[in-house]
């Protein structure tokens, strides 16, 4: 998520192996769903992952798939401050829709790539932003390929570990409860 034109496409189209030349004028309508698979512990994972538009008459239709995200991707564009001041709404209604400090959240700054000098955000900014949002930061190029790889690897590994710690506090409860009904069962 984030603003038009901070680059998401490009950042999926990176990841995916598509070169920066082939992705030119493209520009997301709503949303776009895109597959990666990734091996953790000898299996293969996919991970689906959806590239919504920046534009605010589409922010309706991004909003409505939060609740159901294991992760959530806030893009920032280094060379528009606008961008990066935006990331303060969509915090604001991601914690509308679900209970954020139960979600993987990473905030990447794009074009890492571009001369000092255009550069409107500094890197501690935006780590101070993403530390006060209990988020990782990840400065990427998706132009370069630069860090994409590394942040989708580490985003699918700590999915991997939020799920399955999800599943073994399920599965605590769960043989709590059946030991409790056993236990009652049994004493009848």
């Amino acid at each position: 998520m984030g603003d038009t034109l901070v680059g998401k496409t490009f950042i999926i189209n990176s990841l995916l192996g598509n070169s920066f030349k082939d992705c030119q004028g493209l520009q997301t309508l709503g949303i776009e769903n895109f597959i990666d698979n990734f091996v953790i512990n000898d299996r293969i994972y996919k991970f689906k992952i959806l590239d919504t538009a920046g534009t605010k008459v589409y922010r309706k239709i991004s909003n409505s798939y939060i609740p159901y995200s294991d992760a959530i991707i806030l893009v920032f564009s280094f060379d528009r401050r606008n961008s990066f001041d935006e990331l303060k709404d969509f915090i604001n209604m991601i914690r509308e829709q679900i209970n954020i400090e139960e979600t993987v959240k990473f905030i990447l700054g794009n074009k890492n790539d571009i001369n000092e000098k255009e550069r409107e955000i500094s890197r501690e900014e935006g780590e101070l932003f993403a530390e006060q949002n209990n988020c990782e930061y990840f400065e990427v190029s998706a132009k370069t390929g630069y860090n994409i790889r590394e942040v989708f690897f580490q985003l699918y590994i700590d999915i991997y570990n939020l799920k399955v710690l999800k599943e073994k506090k399920f599965l605590s409860k769960f043989n709590k409860n059946i030991n409790n009904i056993l236990y009652k069962y049994i004493n009848v």
